[in-house]
C-alpha cells in the first residue's frame, strides 16, 4: 500500500513539474522595459517605420538577481527598407531574434522570427498605412538536473547525492509561431509625427507543452501608440505606450491555453540636441521613465551618437514581490544602429516615424 501511495504521489509530481514547466517557462512572453527598441516585439507593423534604410536594434536584461537565480534575456532584431515604386510604396524585410534563460533548471527559450511589412502612403508622401506577417520558430528547453523531487529530500532536508527516479522523456520543444499587425504613422500637425496600431501574436495557438498533452498558447493582442512633439529645432519630447491582452483557460476542443496576461506599459522621454548636422545624423541626449503598471517605475537614458545609440534602464519593483526583492528589479542595456544608404538621402526615399 504504501509503495502504490509513493508511486501516486511521484506520478502527481511529475505530472505537475510537466505542466509548471509549460504553464511558467513558455507562457509568459517576454517583457522588456525598453519596450521602444525592439518594435517586432510590439507589433510586427511597425517594422520599418524610422528614418532611414537600415536599423539594427539589441537589448540585454538581468533581471531578479536579488530574489533568484537570475533570468537572462536578450534579443536582437533587424530591417531594411526597400523602396516598391515611385509612388511612396515600401517593403521592409527584417528578423527577430530573442534568447531567454531563466530558474536552476535554465529553462531556456529562442526565438527566430523573419517579418515582412508593406507600407503605402495615403496622403502624399507623408502618411502610411503598414501592414505586416511575422513567423518562425521558437526552440524551448530545459536541465532536469538542476531540479530538486521529492525522494531526494530525507527528513525533510534535500541530499543532492540520491538520484530521483523521475522519468522524463522529452526536455526539448520546437514549435511554429505566426503573428501580424497594421499601423498607421504620419504627421499629425507641422511638430507632431504619432503613430498607432495592433498587432496579433500566436495566431495559429502553437502547442508548447514538452509531453503529450494538449497545451497551446493563447493568441495575444497587442494597441500600440507614440508620438513625437518637436518643442523646438533643438528639443522634443516622445511619448509610448503599449497594451497587451492575452486569455487563458480551457477550450471547448479540451485544449488548455496558457500565458494569460495583461500588461500595461508607457514612457515619457524629454530629448536634448546637443549637436546636429545636414543630414538626419545627431548628437543626443534623452531623459524619461517607463512605468509597467502594478509591475514597475524605470528610469531611463539613452545617448545618441549619430548612427549609434545606447541606453540604459533600471526597474525599480512595485509589485507585490516588493517585499522580497527589495524594490530591485534589474538592468537593462540597449544599443541601436541606423543609417540611409548614400543613394537613398533624398525626401521620397524617406518614412516619417516617431522616435527619439
Amino acid at each position: 500500500m504504501d509503495n502504490c501511495i509513493k508511486y501516486q504521489k511521484e506520478k502527481i509530481i511529475s505530472c505537475f513539474f510537466m505542466v509548471c514547466v509549460s504553464f511558467f517557462s513558455m507562457a509568459q512572453d517576454l517583457n522588456f522595459s525598453q519596450f521602444y527598441e525592439l518594435p517586432l516585439l510590439r507589433n510586427p507593423a511597425l517594422a520599418g517605420i524610422f528614418i532611414g534604410d537600415i536599423r539594427v536594434q539589441g537589448v540585454y536584461r538581468n533581471q531578479w538577481q536579488s530574489v533568484t537565480v537570475p533570468f537572462r534575456t536578450s534579443g536582437l532584431s533587424a530591417e531594411v527598407n526597400f523602396p516598391v515604386n515611385d509612388y511612396g510604396h515600401y517593403l521592409t524585410a527584417g528578423t527577430q531574434i530573442l534568447h531567454d534563460v531563466a530558474g536552476d533548471s535554465k529553462l531556456t527559450r529562442t526565438h527566430f522570427l523573419p517579418v515582412l511589412t508593406y507600407h503605402a502612403p495615403l496622403n502624399g508622401d507623408e502618411f502610411y498605412i503598414s501592414g505586416s506577417l511575422m513567423g518562425g520558430i521558437v526552440n524551448s528547453s530545459f536541465d532536469p538536473t538542476g531540479l530538486r523531487w521529492d525522494d531526494q529530500f530525507v527528513g525533510g532536508q534535500f541530499n543532492p547525492n540520491i538520484t530521483t527516479r523521475q522519468v522524463i522523456n522529452q526536455t526539448g520543444k520546437n514549435y511554429f509561431d505566426i503573428g501580424g499587425g497594421v499601423a498607421l504613422s504620419g504627421p499629425l500637425t507641422g511638430n507632431i509625427n504619432a503613430y498607432a496600431g495592433i498587432g496579433l501574436f500566436h495566431a495559429n495557438n502553437p502547442a508548447i507543452a514538452f509531453n503529450t498533452d494538449d497545451v497551446r498558447l493563447g493568441r495575444k493582442w497587442a494597441f500600440n501608440g507614440g508620438m513625437t512633439i518637436e518643442t523646438s529645432d533643438w528639443h522634443r519630447l516622445t511619448f509610448y505606450a503599449d497594451y497587451f491582452v492575452q486569455k487563458a483557460g480551457n477550450t471547448s476542443d479540451s485544449a488548455v491555453k496558457v500565458g494569460g496576461q495583461d500588461v500595461f506599459m508607457f514612457g515619457a522621454f524629454y530629448t536634448n540636441d546637443l549637436q546636429t548636422y545636414d543630414t538626419d545624423d545627431k548628437v543626443s541626449l534623452s531623459l524619461g521613465a517607463v512605468y509597467r503598471w502594478a509591475d514597475a517605475i524605470v528610469p531611463v537614458i539613452r545617448l545618441d551618437l549619430k548612427n549609434f545609440a545606447v541606453g540604459l534602464s533600471y526597474d525599480v519593483n512595485v509589485s507585490q514581490l516588493t517585499k522580497a526583492s527589495g524594490a530591485r528589479g534589474g538592468f537593462e542595456l540597449t544599443l541601436a544602429y541606423k543609417n540611409a544608404f548614400t543613394s537613398r538621402r533624398i525626401k521620397e526615399y524617406r518614412l516619417n516615424c516617431v522616435g527619439f
